[in-house]
């Protein structure tokens, strides 16, 4: 099976926190904002988690290091 993941360790860290700070923000703002923010929070913690970030995969970026071996 093929290594999927196009994520590195700063990459996948950022989008962790990123989600975190964006539903804390969306608790502060008016219903309509914090849905979509809540929809980008999800987002970016999906990608977090799983280290795959589909944009990444159309635009063949990768900021993975590739292992030795």
């Amino acid at each position: 099976m093929q290594h999927m993941q196009n994520e590195s360790a700063f990459d996948r860290i950022v989008r962790i926190f990123l989600a975190l700070a964006l539903i804390l923000v969306s608790m502060l703002t008016p219903k309509s904002a914090s849905v979509v923010l809540i929809i980008i929070a999800v987002i970016s913690l999906l990608t977090g988690v799983t280290g795959v970030c589909p944009l990444y995969s159309v635009f063949h970026i990768n900021t993975l290091k590739k292992s030795r071996g």
